[in-house]
């Protein structure tokens, strides 16, 4: 068929905006009757037939062209019945790369045909498979696996060979081998359209993230545009998902079509806590799901999981594969760490102990040296810590303070002379009458005491003491008594622990511990009324228990041991 140039169709003066108008007006309407182009055409009778498609033996018979269009309109083979229910398919394949049928890769395929006895032309139309120009194609008379022996069909030969110049090939084994029927060409006719191209559409494989938009476009230098959603530039902005389609004309007036699916992407899913709270000096890992295509935290890392330290805020940005972005963030909060003060380093004389106490307000208290509570009392030689936990579990060590035990000077002994009270050597004395200290009773001798129940004091260089017995140098009142045991046994006599005197001093303070050194007794204001209970109201086992007594006058307080039998 002889085609008029394009180029002859119209003046060559300049087209003018509505010259162009009414060119592709007249477009419309001419080409799909004048631009078809027959790649080829052996479209006369048959000059001979291959017989045998369709039965056990032979399955397939196929015929190479060469492409010189880029839209298949329609392929057609001259067909004949033999026997019994013949029915057979076209196929239209690419070539496998050694001059035979790629029934891998399968452009068209129609349904059954069914040939008559007379023989005819058999056409499949409504193809939208682009072909490359230039490139080997193959159409195929396919026996549709299904005949066996019910029938099988003649196909019609040629004398005229196509473009490709290849003879009909046939194969018996489901098109694994290929064998030429030499001098024998399928007449076929494939015709088509050379004015119709694809268009790209950019991005070609486009994910529209929640509460986003994107953009399509197509080439640039078109005639014009005509999009789906009416729009006419070479580019859409969309916010739905869905299939969109562009159709162009080219210079030449040839059509273009493209399309694109926009499918909907996910936006990646975080999983930080609104805050998080740690000790100070303590550190968190936060993590984020893993496998998006990356990750930006505010800290600079660029991996799933973080490691943070410091109190603030912190955010990561998360991008998916498909490109939606989403943020999140947190709060660390840094709880501080307990902190108590024991005192300062402290000596003590045996037999004394001293209090350190860390305060109200902690979870748990872990002493140094096991003991446990708020407060605990030490009568050794020691270093001595405790580890505080605060409301928050947060944990950390106060200072350590270190009690020296020094050892008391030797007992005393006193012995009355006729010119006073002589006492042991020692490196300090004081004497007492009655319970109090004789402001010039400081020495060795008490001259010409007057009289009275007498004691002495001796300090040693360590600064501890010891005290005598007493010595009576003439009958006179009793001293202040404090118990050294007491039976609480129900019996009426010695049930408590009696301290002579002690209502005088209302602002008293009485502490009790076990040999633990555990609290177990504690009264403000003592009155004579410890009966051996703790606190609690419960019996105390018998032994020995040290007491604590603060007369509340400033005075230094008394420190003893007391013994509970029953």
């Amino acid at each position: 068929m002889n085609r008029t140039p394009y180029s002859q169709l119209f003046s060559s003066r300049p087209l003018g905006r509505r010259t162009v108008q009414w060119l592709v007006v007249l477009w419309a309407c001419w080409l799909p009757a004048k631009l078809g182009a027959q790649v080829i055409d052996e479209s006369t009778s048959q000059d001979s037939f291959f017989v045998g498609v369709g039965t056990l033996n032979n399955d397939y018979v196929a015929q190479s062209f060469l492409a010189n269009i880029t839209q298949v309109d329609s392929i057609g083979v001259w067909l004949r019945r033999d026997s019994g229910n013949a029915r057979v398919r076209l196929l239209l394949t690419g070539d496998n790369g050694v001059n035979r049928p790629d029934l891998g890769t399968i452009l068209y395929s129609s349904n059954p045909i069914s040939p008559v006895d007379s023989g005819s032309w058999h056409y499949e139309s409504g193809f939208t498979t682009i072909l490359e120009p230039g490139r080997k194609y193959w159409v195929v008379v396919d026996g549709f696996n299904e005949l066996g022996a019910t029938g099988f069909a003649a196909i019609g030969t040629s004398n005229a060979f196509t473009d490709s110049g290849d003879p009909l090939f046939f194969s018996s084994d489901g098109g694994i081998f290929w064998t030429p029927a030499n001098n024998l060409p399928m007449a076929v006719l494939v015709a088509g359209d050379t004015c119709r191209f694809s268009v790209p559409v950019n991005p070609a494989q486009p994910v529209l993230c929640p509460g986003e938009t994107i953009t399509l476009s197509a080439p640039t230098g078109f005639l014009s545009y005509s999009w789906s959603t009416t729009a006419t530039a070479s580019g859409i902005t969309v916010d739905q998902t869905g299939f969109y389609t562009v159709s162009v004309i080219r210079s030449d007036l040839c059509v273009g079509t493209g399309s694109v699916t926009v499918v909907p992407g996910t936006i990646p899913f975080t999983n930080l806590d609104t805050s998080y709270t740690i000790c100070a000096g303590d550190s968190i890992g936060l993590s984020v799901i893993p496998f998006f295509n990356s990750y930006e935290w505010s800290t600079g890392s660029t991996l799933n999981v973080e490691t943070i330290s410091e109190p603030g805020i912190y955010w990561v940005e998360v991008i998916s594969a498909a490109g939606c972005v989403t943020r999140d963030s947190t709060i660390l909060i840094n709880n501080p760490l307990p902190d108590v003060s024991l005192g300062a380093d402290t000596s003590l004389c045996a037999g004394d102990f001293i209090f350190l106490d860390a305060g109200a307000g902690f979870a748990a208290y872990a002493w140094s040296n096991g003991q446990s509570g708020r407060s605990v009392f030490i009568d050794i030689t020691d270093s001595v810590w405790v580890t505080l936990t605060d409301s928050n579990n947060c944990v950390n060590n106060s200072d350590t303070v270190t009690v020296t035990v020094n050892p008391n000077p030797v007992v005393p002994s006193v012995t009355q002379e006729f010119n006073g009270l002589v006492s042991s050597f020692a490196q300090g004395y004081q004497w007492f009458l009655g319970g109090f200290a004789l402001g010039d009773g400081t020495e060795q001798l008490y001259p010409d005491p007057p009289p009275g129940e007498y004691f002495v004091v001796v300090r040693n260089g360590f600064g501890c003491s010891a005290m005598s017995d007493t010595i009576t140098v003439f009958e006179g009142p009793v001293g202040n008594f404090v118990s050294q045991g007491f039976s609480p046994n129900g019996d009426g006599l010695n049930e408590v622990f009696f301290v002579e005197g002690v209502s005088r001093f209302p602002n008293n303070l009485l502490i009790v511990y076990n040999r633990e050194g555990n609290e177990v007794y504690r009264q403000q204001g003592y009155a004579n009324d410890w009966d051996g209970t703790n606190s609690n109201g419960q019996p105390l086992p018998d032994g020995n228990y040290f007491y604590y007594l603060d007369l509340g006058q400033g005075d230094s307080p008394r420190r003893g041991v007391v013994l509970i039998h029953r």
